[in-house]
């Protein structure tokens, strides 16, 4: 996708029990979506910083939204099992 292009609608299971769309997301003055997985260490290891940097923003209107893409067939614990494990252990919901 191009800077500024608009998102495709998606439907997806989140990690705290509920589904969220697209439009859950109107309110944000500018939202973030990027992709994340259990496996990588670059992904995991800059947790941290995604996590202060949600913070610092949020009060501006900015909102993150995480997508694990990574298929379960090639990495299995990246399945959405050990995802919401994940989240869990590091108090992300």
């Amino acid at each position: 996708m191009e800077l500024n292009q608009h998102a495709p609608d998606f439907s997806l299971p989140g990690t705290d029990g509920n589904t969220y769309q697209l439009s859950d997301f109107n309110d944000a003055e500018t939202l973030v979506i990027s992709f994340t997985c259990n496996h990588c260490p670059n992904v995991t290891d800059s947790d941290e910083v995604t996590r202060e940097t949600a913070d610092k923003f949020a009060a501006k209107g900015v909102r993150f939204v995480r997508i694990n893409a990574n298929s379960k067939q090639i990495h299995p614990d990246d399945n959405f099992d050990h995802m919401v494990s994940r989240m869990e252990e590091h108090n992300f919901l």
